[in-house]
Order: structure tokens, then C-alpha cells, then sequence
């Protein structure tokens, strides 16, 4: 075969448009296939961050007629995969037009995202951490409320009452912000 024959496929020449490399190869030619394989990638993953843009658009639109369950379904019911849906969606909110993503594959794209600062840790950060740190807080909240039954039998109100209830209510509010995500 003739490795210098190019083959139209947009702008992007095709050295070896139907080769498959093999053990015969010399290393150059396998160092250009190589090379040339990930042009093509590139290429396209840059064409796809355009149509990720295209869908996060389409999404952004779609999603404030929905709630939660409503918008997880309607995502299964055209086959759209939730983290590539989010992805698309923050793609779009970060980028004006599809015109800005010249250059940029998909990860750079999303890379570029504005990402909010969230001061405490909630369960829409997706942080397996932040979880786990809540885990392990209402463990321990369990295991030391069981070692202070002894206060049930006081009939007067303690001077720490407050601060209980300050801390009650403090869980109550981070109980209501996992709800409403």
C-alpha cells in the first residue's frame, strides 16, 4: 500500500487510511501512525465539543420545566446518560456561543467551566469525601448521644441545652439541604 496517498476527511490528511499497524512495520512508519491517529482524534474530539455545546444548550432549556425525578427520568427516556448530560449543560453555560470552542476538545472545554465555591460540603458537590465526612459525623453524634442516657433521668434543664440545640438545628438545615438536591 502507499502510505503517502492522503484521503479527504475534512482538513486533517489520512496517511494510512485503511492500515491497521503491524509487527512488519518499521518503527518510523509506526511513530507516524501513531502521530496521525491522534490528529484525528484531536480533530475530532474537537468537533464534538461543539455538539456537546449543541446538547448542554438544548438541556439548559429543558431543565426548568422539571423537577428532580421528572429530569432523571425524561434523561432515561432519551438515553442520555446523567453525567454526560451535566457535562454538556456546564460545557454550554460556560461558552456563549459554539463559535468560542474553537480548538477545544470536550475536556478542555468542560476544564474551562465556571465552578461555583461552595463553603460547606453538600452532597450535590459529588464529593465521596464530604459523605463520608457526614457519615462519620452522625456516627459519632449516635455513639455519644447512647453514652449520655444518664441525662435522661435529670428532671431541670442543663446549662449545655442551648448549645444542643444549636447543634440540632444546624443538623436539621444541612438535613434540608440534602433534600432539596
Amino acid at each position: 500500500m502507499n502510505t503517502s496517498t492522503t484521503v479527504s476527511k475534512g482538513c486533517t490528511p489520512q496517511l494510512f487510511p485503511d492500515e491497521r499497524p503491524g509487527l512488519d512495520w518499521p518503527l518510523e512508519r509506526l511513530k507516524d501512525f501513531a502521530k496521525s491517529q491522534h490528529q484525528e482524534i484531536l480533530a475530532d474530539e474537537e468537533a464534538l465539543a461543539v455538539k456537546y455545546w449543541r446538547l448542554g444548550a438544548a438541556l439548559n432549556l429543558l431543565r426548568n420545566n422539571f423537577n428532580r425525578g421528572q429530569w432523571q427520568q425524561l434523561l432515561a427516556t432519551l438515553g442520555i446518560d446523567k453525567t454526560r448530560a451535566s457535562r454538556a449543560r456546564a460545557i454550554a453555560r460556560t461558552f456563549a456561543n459554539e463559535t468560542e470552542l474553537a480548538g477545544l476538545t470536550v475536556r478542555q472545554a468542560y476544564e474551562r467551566r465556571c465552578r461555583s465555591r461552595v463553603s460547606q460540603p453538600t452532597a450535590s458537590a459529588n464529593s465521596s469525601e464530604a459523605i463520608s465526612k457526614l457519615r462519620r459525623l452522625l456516627d459519632r453524634i449516635t455513639k455519644v448521644a447512647n453514652e449520655f442516657s444518664e441525662f435522661e433521668a435529670i428532671a431541670e434543664p442543663h446549662p449545655l441545652l442551648p448549645a444542643l440545640d444549636a447543634s440540632i438545628a444546624e443538623l436539621e438545615r444541612l438535613r434540608d439541604s440534602l433534600q432539596t438536591q
